[in-house]
């Protein structure tokens, strides 16, 4: 473990030579598709201990891309789970495979909305009905749990 004030002048040299990383060792990219390097105000800058706006501006943004391909991962296991407890329940009507149409459809036109087509993927009717094929695996007790998933979003 070095100092901060010498892994600060060494970190900058790294940065200004090589370009700048995240902390999970990914490289950054600028908005023109090539690596982010330090000039030397800004690596003097570094070296006292200063975090380039760029870098700043660049990790903001990537951390907002995650967030929103996380709500959309979520948005996509919600639906998922209540086509499990459609299938699941032995009373099943045609209304409640219509509701779940109209979830995927309304979560792939959020996608569209977005401009986020290519980065996130849209749900396909097989994925849908994949779920209650994939039911058959789950345990008495998990159908169970399902369909009483099912009943309280009913209520």
């Amino acid at each position: 473990m070095l100092p901060t004030g010498v892994s600060n002048i060494l970190r900058s040299e790294r940065e200004k030579n090589h370009g700048v990383f995240s902390e999970s060792g990914h490289p950054l990219i600028n908005d023109s598709g090539r690596l982010v390097k330090l000039n030397p105000a800004q690596a003097a800058l570094r070296a006292a201990g200063f975090r380039p706006s760029e870098q700043a501006v660049l990790t903001e943004r990537r951390q907002e891309h995650r967030d929103l391909v996380k709500t959309f991962e979520n948005k996509r296991d919600n639906i998922y789970k209540q086509a499990r407890a459609y299938f699941a329940d032995p009373g099943r009507s045609t209304a409640g495979m219509t509701k779940l149409m109209q979830a995927q459809m309304e979560y792939n036109q959020s996608i569209r909305d977005a401009d986020l087509t290519g980065l996130v993927p849209f749900m396909k009717y097989s994925s849908i009905r994949d779920q209650g094929r994939n039911l058959h695996k789950l345990s008495k007790s998990e159908r169970y749990r399902l369909s009483r998933d099912r009943a309280d979003d009913e209520e």
